[in-house]
């Protein structure tokens, strides 16, 4: 038994110095256990130096990539469905894809983040990429940069339009309603995480913070502080939510939340229990993407398949443990010149006997 009295009042005292300090603007941690909320923390502001709202459960954060595991998530289902599976090639659907260099990318080589498609097209400002069309269109003219299956490179940017317009090219709906029907409404998540914000949530969201960054606007502020970018739907970099949020997906992704099957139990296995990369393609051990089916897989060095997750450019991340059951959500908005070592998320994490991932 875990004396969660106890730690939540510990990991709120390490937000509290935080903000206090000025190390981080505002913060917000989650734990699940077995589909509960057991703890649900939050300090700090939505501005810095103590100025706008007080952080609570339900500000809604700059989460970035970490929005990546819900889209992942609704492809494997997909691949449940039998609609595609994994070795389908996108061409099949999409056929641009149907060229020489192209022609052999499957589902898998995506998930994986494989393909070799990892470089952002050409674009003239960032509005550009609330373009869905556009930028699906300039996504599929691009070029591999390496043979499909041979390299895991992080897709940070074009993995929104590949695995999502894979599910729009399929659904025949909008990538958006597929992603609220699949994966927030289920979780009941839906008024706490969203790809694409409106009016009303904007007025929740605490705002991308770079004080601490070297350049500015940095490219954190430049993204997600950008309302257009922000109320669009880009899963890959855009997703705004809460902690809370992020544990209650993961647990629900685990099969605790009563009612909700996001999976089923051999699709996840599948995507959880082995890293999904060549042998001959070999990443450093202190290198946080080491991948299984579009979640990223950091546990300890000897055990990676412990924890699976996703995090985010300025540092939130979320992720289940199958040592402790704990579905854990971590957000904050202020980004670090030191990313991706975060001193408060590893503080934590040292609290509670986690390992430390730095991504």
């Amino acid at each position: 038994m875990y004396n969660w009295e106890l730690i939540i009042r510990q990991v709120q005292s390490i937000l509290d110095n935080a903000c206090k300090n000025q190390e981080e603007c505002g913060c917000q941690f989650a734990i699940y256990c077995q589909g509960e909320a057991v703890v649900d923390t939050a300090a700090g502001t939505t501005l810095p130096g103590g100025e706008g709202e007080k952080v609570t459960s339900s500000t809604l954060f700059p989460l970035f990539s970490c929005g990546k595991a819900l889209l992942a998530t609704a492809v494997l289902q997909s691949v449940a469905k039998g609609v595609f599976d994994l070795d389908t090639p996108l061409a099949e659907f999409w056929k641009e894809f149907g060229t020489a260099e192209k022609k052999e990318i499957t589902v898998e080589h995506i998930l994986s983040h494989r393909a070799g498609m990892y470089i952002l097209p050409r674009t003239k400002s960032d509005d550009d990429l609330a373009d869905w069309e556009q930028m699906c269109r300039k996504t599929a003219e691009l070029t591999p940069r390496s043979k499909p299956g041979e390299k895991c490179v992080y897709h940070p940017l074009t993995f929104a339009w590949l695995a999502g317009n894979l599910l729009v090219l399929t659904e025949k709906k909008p990538l958006q309603q597929i992603l609220s029907e699949r994966i927030l409404k289920p979780c009941q998540i839906e008024n706490e995480f969203f790809f694409g914000t409106d009016e009303e949530s904007d007025k929740r969201f605490a705002p991308v913070d770079d004080t601490l960054m070297p350049q500015k606007p940095s490219w954190y502020a430049e993204k997600l502080n950008n309302k257009t970018v922000r109320q669009s739907c880009i899963p890959s970099f855009n997703a705004c939510g809460s902690a809370r949020a992020l544990a209650r997906f993961y647990s629900a992704l685990k099969g605790e939340v009563r009612g909700v099957e996001l999976l089923p139990q051999k699709i996840l296995d599948i995507a959880t229990e082995r890293e999904w990369r060549d042998e001959k393609d070999i990443i450093p051990d202190n290198v946080w993407n080491h991948f299984g089916l579009g979640l990223v897989l950091s546990g300890p060095i000897y055990k990676r398949t412990r924890i699976f997750g996703h995090g985010g450019a300025a540092g939130a991340e979320g992720f289940y443990d199958r040592d402790t059951g704990w579905a854990v959500g971590f957000a904050k908005n202020r980004p670090l010149p030191s990313h991706p070592v975060h001193p408060v998320r590893n503080r934590i994490s040292e609290l509670l006997n986690l390992p430390i991932r730095n991504w």
